[in-house]
């Protein structure tokens, strides 16, 4: 196996409670979405669970949402002001602490704690569902690469710098040392730019440059990828990518077929809880 590869077994009671408060996060952001005008759509393995599955990967842990920055914006905003009061969106704006450059929507008084997280102090650990941001890019395939190394070099720098990882343990030691010359507030702003360096234009193609695959798989056409279409995972109707097919494709291939057991992987839990979670403050007083 990969060793970079994370998998822990989790018994099937456990797993079904973890998705069903996954999926009562997921209808929370939906009403929301709704009630503003907000575009979500599946990705990843959520999107591939809902094609192959009709729901979840049978051995995984988490459900991946993506929206359209403006929607992304949006969706913050509202949310932060409107959620129910059973959860709490994590992000730069609830937690100054922050360290990823995608928000998650966690269930309070639950704990999930991530194996790459368990020595760390962060300000919530609830069970979660991610929304990442969707990117306009350009056609030209090295400037996305140079673009998305530099974005995820600085999330890989904050995970140092909130002491997640050991610098001389993080992918690239020697560029840690070298941005830590720099101020975390003007790294987040460069890493935000970078992001939306294209933003309202006229591009061909969008991608997720938060993601976990290589850019050139996170690339999508706009013409493929709009208008939604709409898929049903878990009972919910949700939206997706019109062609769907493609960007699975782009992602895993052959993707109807089910991978090697060495190759199912998930985010390696290191400790579950579903009730006695410590509460937070709501995000409505931050």
């Amino acid at each position: 196996m990969n060793k970079n590869k994370i998998y822990k077994e989790i018994d099937n009671n456990t797993l079904k409670k973890l998705h069903d408060i996954e999926i009562e996060i997921l209808s929370e952001i939906i009403r929301i979405c709704n009630k503003h005008n907000i575009k979500y759509f599946l990705i990843g393995g959520t999107l591939l669970g809902a094609v192959r599955h009709k729901g979840f990967i049978p051995w995984d842990d988490d459900l991946d949402i993506g929206m359209m920055r403006d929607d992304y914006n949006k969706f913050i905003k509202y949310g932060i002001k409107e959620i129910n009061d059973k959860y709490f969106i994590h992000c730069n704006r609830t937690d100054p602490n922050y360290w990823l450059p995608f928000i998650k929507v966690r269930k309070n008084n639950t704990t999930f704690v991530e194996e790459l997280l368990k020595n760390s102090k962060v300000l919530h650990n609830g069970i979660f569902v991610d929304i990442f941001p969707i990117d306009n890019c350009n056609n030209i395939y090295f400037i996305n690469y140079i673009r998305a190394f530099f974005i995820r070099s600085i999330s890989d720098y904050l995970l140092v710098k909130r002491n997640i990882v050991n610098i001389n343990e993080s992918r690239h030691p020697k560029l840690n040392r070298i941005l830590n010359l720099f101020n975390i507030n003007f790294l987040l702003k460069l890493q935000n730019k970078l992001f939306t360096i294209k933003k309202n234009k006229n591009t061909k193609k969008i991608a997720c440059f938060a993601g976990a695959y290589h850019i050139k798989k996170e690339m999508v056409s706009i013409e493929s990828a709009f208008p939604l279409a709409t898929i049903s995972f878990e009972k919910l109707n949700c939206l997706c990518y019109n062609e769907y097919d493609k960007y699975l494709s782009s992602l895993y291939g052959d993707y109807m077929q089910l991978p090697p057991k060495e190759d199912r992987i998930n985010h390696g839990a290191h400790f579950i809880d579903f009730e006695n979670g410590a509460n937070i403050k709501s995000n409505k007083n931050n």
